[in-house]
């Protein structure tokens, strides 16, 4: 005796949720329904409407949806761990795709081009990390790599793995940035210490350090350009 397969009672709408967003691009949706959409190829078979809307009052919005820990999105009901990564996997894909939109067409020895390069890569986070971007000689981006998570001051800090990282890239100019999730673009002392031991250390090489950013939300601040005569860095 064969099985029947059971139709899927959400299909008819799912597929209207669909024809509207290629129609509208999502334009009109609204955070729940576009949450809706997303958590329906997670859970193909199940009415995905209240789960976003459980998600949202939960967290309180679509952004902090995505920051929440897996731990804490499984806690909803009919959210599991396949689900729950799907979620968590929408910041770094974000971030992946608008950094990688914008770097291969500017030169990111300008200033304005590297800040809202930068604010893409730092999206979302909510520790503190430290990015190394190796240029060519015209300012395009060879790599980009996470060189430390955590406070700059901390031991674990690397200057070797900055230095190797440059080498390894044949590269004459890095720039250096560090976000604050604290929300606050100033420069500490320490930062502008470890600033001024990351370019020593590079010099020695024959590397530039073109700059150091702090990126805190949608601002952020170039140490070495505002702080020259103090800090010693340019004459």
């Amino acid at each position: 005796m064969s099985r029947v397969k059971k139709e899927n009672p959400h299909i008819f709408h799912r597929q209207r949720l669909k024809e509207r967003f290629l129609a509208e691009s999502g334009r009109n949706f609204d955070d729940k329904t576009l949450l809706e959409l997303l958590l329906s190829y997670a859970l193909p078979r199940i009415d995905t409407r209240p789960i976003a809307a459980e998600l949202l009052d939960r967290f309180g919005s679509l952004s902090r949806v995505f920051d929440a820990s897996v731990a804490e999105l499984t806690q909803v009901g009919g959210v599991k761990l396949h689900t729950a990564i799907l979620l968590k996997s929408m910041p770094e894909l974000s971030r992946r795709y608008l950094s990688g939109e914008k770097a291969g067409f500017v030169s990111l020895l300008d200033e304005k081009a590297a800040g809202e390069y930068l604010k893409n890569c730092f999206a979302g986070y909510t520790e503190e990390r430290v990015m190394l971007l190796c240029l060519d000689p015209y300012g395009g981006l060879l790599e980009r790599k996470e060189i430390h998570r955590g406070n700059i001051n901390s031991a674990a800090f690397s200057m070797r793995l900055i230095t190797e990282t440059a080498i390894h890239n044949n590269c004459g100019t890095v720039i250096l940035a560090h976000n604050h999730p604290n929300g606050s673009p100033i420069p500490s002392d320490e930062d502008i210490y470890t600033t001024q031991r990351v370019a020593a250390a590079l010099r020695v090489n024959d590397i530039e350090l073109a700059e150091h950013y702090i990126i805190a939300g949608d601002r952020y601040t170039p140490i070495m350009k505002n702080m020259p005569n103090r800090y010693g860095y340019k004459e």
